[in-house]
């Protein structure tokens, strides 16, 4: 299989996604940048519905999963998923994309996700960076980011590794997110100064490191390490070690209410299921 590379930026958040009003301006967003439209959805693949914004209430249907979550009301817990691809792009005015929400409620700490990826030739054929650059800022302030990355990836890496948020902070990316938690975590005069390419300030409570001047660019260890022993080494992975080999670090006091199936009962934290002897 022929390797293909993509530019990906994967989002997650605290917002309750189980909220037909947010879930509409979501879709909406996907609507609005000509190049970036997709042409199908479904909540699972293979995709089988027209994306057609005149339908967005049957799209915001799917992302509610309405039907399939009232069939089990008492048992405290919902989810949804929403998937929306635009096929192979064969003209210079649309790109290949592919966009994935993801939202459960119970009442263990979940994470709501949304990332979306670019074919990074077509990106680079079409001098479209800017727009991919202010299409993402728009979504990661929508969905209020607690934690980001925008980087490459290829679709034969094998270099992906378990995220939890509430062991270390994954490993740094091109574009590396820090929302809330980590802005009152770190302090923010502690992030803006810290030595990096650049310091972005993408809103009020969100700023990201960009690591190199291009997505392009190989990481050098060295500007990881920098950054790394900038805020306090206990708080990331290290370089090339997964998530499951590390002890919990420094880690933000997160608030998870919204995605709570019931904010009123405490958080379940879960338990390794031992087979009956």
């Amino acid at each position: 299989m022929e390797t293909e590379s993509y530019i990906n930026m994967f989002l997650l958040s605290t917002r309750n996604f189980q909220d037909r009003q947010f879930a509409k301006k979501i879709i909406s967003m996907m609507n609005q940048h000509p190049y970036f439209i997709p042409t199908l959805y479904d909540s699972v693949t293979p995709l089988k519905e027209l994306f057609n914004i005149k339908n967005i209430d049957e799209m915001v249907d799917t992302w509610m999963n309405t039907e399939m979550n009232d069939r089990s009301p008492d048992q405290n817990y919902a989810s949804g998923h929403f998937i929306a691809k635009g096929k192979k792009a064969k003209r210079k005015k649309k790109c290949t994309i592919s966009y994935f929400a993801s939202w459960i409620k119970n009442q263990q700490v979940n994470f709501n996700l949304l990332s979306i990826r670019w074919h990074a030739e077509e990106i680079i054929e079409q001098e479209l960076f800017d727009q991919v650059m202010l299409v993402c800022e728009n979504f990661m302030n929508e969905v209020e980011s607690v934690y980001g990355a925008i980087g490459i990836e290829h679709n034969h890496s094998k270099k992906n590794h378990p995220i939890d948020l509430r062991v270390r902070y994954p490993e740094l990316k091109w574009i590396s997110l820090f929302g809330k938690p980590y802005i009152e975590l770190f302090g923010r005069d502690q992030l803006l100064s810290a030595p990096c390419y650049k310091v972005h300030e993408f809103g009020a409570n969100l700023i990201g490191l960009q690591l190199t001047e291009s997505i392009f660019d190989d990481i050098p260890f060295e500007v990881r390490s920098a950054v790394k022993k900038h805020l306090g080494e206990e708080a990331f992975v290290e370089e090339g070690k997964g998530i499951r080999h590390h002890q919990v670090g420094l880690v933000p006091q997160f608030d998870f209410s919204e995605i709570l199936f019931d904010p009123s009962k405490p958080i379940v934290e879960p338990q390794i299921l031992k087979r009956k002897r």
